[in-house]
């Protein structure tokens, strides 16, 4: 009993990493030659006036009015976080066609309701990055 109960330790330890995705930590070769000559977002105009109103971050808890993503890449998970998130509030969704975002949740017999298109560019699927 105790030689089976090594034995599955060990192959669990030894087979862990091969299963895990190795997904890279820092950034590529391929980003770093890009980031050389990459030039970082910025608004030309600036902030003329401070906001007239005094500035606060929401609270974990409090409710959303809906949810920003950015499509794509990972287009299977974002049809699934629209299909559910839109039950719930709006989905504003940064893309650069409308129409190949409705077609493919379409496809997939997601219905379009809730949903906010915004043509904007966008650099990653991270919109934390650059979002509200």
């Amino acid at each position: 009993m105790k030689l089976r109960v090594l034995f599955a330790v060990l192959t669990l330890f030894f087979t862990t990493p091969l299963l895990s995705q190795d997904l890279p930590k820092g950034l590529t070769n391929s980003e770093k030659q890009i980031l050389k000559n990459y030039s970082f977002p910025s608004s030309p105009a600036g902030i003329n006036a401070p906001p007239s109103k005094p500035v606060r971050t929401m609270a974990e808890w409090e409710e959303l009015e809906g949810i920003m993503i950015t499509w794509t890449s990972y287009q299977a998970i974002l049809a699934q976080i629209v299909d559910y998130a839109q039950e719930q509030g709006k989905v504003f969704i940064v893309c650069s066609d409308s129409n190949t975002v409705k077609t493919y949740l379409t496809q997939r017999s997601i219905e379009l309701k809730n949903l906010v298109f915004l043509i904007k560019p966008f650099n990653s699927i991270w919109s934390r990055d650059y979002g509200p």
